[in-house]
């Protein structure tokens, strides 16, 4: 709140400029130029609670409302620092978080790779067990070969 409150403000200390007649014939001064000197030296100080305690007053206002700001700018300040490490924890957890997930990805491949060679594997031996089969009269020895090499589960596909 900038100026003056409505109770405290100062009279109209303007005043119309004397112009070119200051004194009478007798010396002494015009009404106008009297008005002119008496709100001139009102101007400069005269009023007590316009010029120095208003002024203090607004001063006292303006540093109250300075603290104030001041206080809720650290207020904040201190908030965006908890806010800013808060966020660096969240990231630190959410980056070791994703190397696990690597980590995981890898050895998921890794296992998925070994599955596929044992696939192939067992693929390999039944069309080598079924040449035999072929080749061979006794299918019971090729039967019995073929139970001890691939699974139960195998066989039956």
């Amino acid at each position: 709140m900038s100026g003056a409150r409505p109770s405290q403000r100062p009279p109209d200390l303007n005043a119309p400029f004397i112009g070119s007649v200051f004194c009478r014939p007798d010396g002494s001064l015009t009404q106008q130029a009297q008005a002119f000197l008496h709100r001139l030296w009102e101007r400069t100080g005269y009023a007590p609670g316009v010029a120095g305690a208003w002024v203090q007053q607004e001063a006292d206002n303006a540093t109250l409302r300075a603290d104030t700001a001041n206080v809720l700018a650290n207020q904040a300040g201190r908030d965006a620092t908890q806010a800013m490490n808060t966020a660096t924890q969240a990231l630190s957890a959410a980056w070791a978080l994703r190397r696990e997930a690597v980590a995981a990805l890898a050895e998921a491949q890794a296992a998925r790779t070994a599955a596929e060679a044992a696939l192939l594997e067992v693929t390999a031996l039944r069309t080598t067990l079924r040449e035999l089969e072929r080749h061979c009269a006794d299918a019971e020895v090729v039967g019995a070969l073929e139970r001890r090499v691939v699974p139960r589960a195998e066989r039956s596909g």
